[in-house]
C-alpha cells in the first residue's frame, strides 16, 4: 500500500525542469551575457596592447 501511494505521488509530480524552465532560461541567458562581456573586455585589452 505504501509503495502504491509513493508511486502515485511520484507519477503526478510536475517535472522540476518544467517548473523552473523560465528561471533556467534566464540564468543561462545571464551566464552567456556575462561570458560575452568578459570576452569583449579581454578582446579590447589584447587589441589595445597589440598582443
Amino acid at each position: 500500500m505504501h509503495l502504491a501511494v509513493r508511486l502515485l505521488l511520484w507519477s503526478t509530480r510536475a517535472p522540476r525542469l518544467a517548473d523552473d524552465r523560465g528561471r533556467h532560461a534566464d540564468a543561462y541567458r545571464r551566464q552567456e551575457d556575462a561570458a560575452e562581456r568578459e570576452r569583449a573586455y579581454l578582446r579590447g585589452i589584447i587589441l589595445a596592447h597589440g598582443l
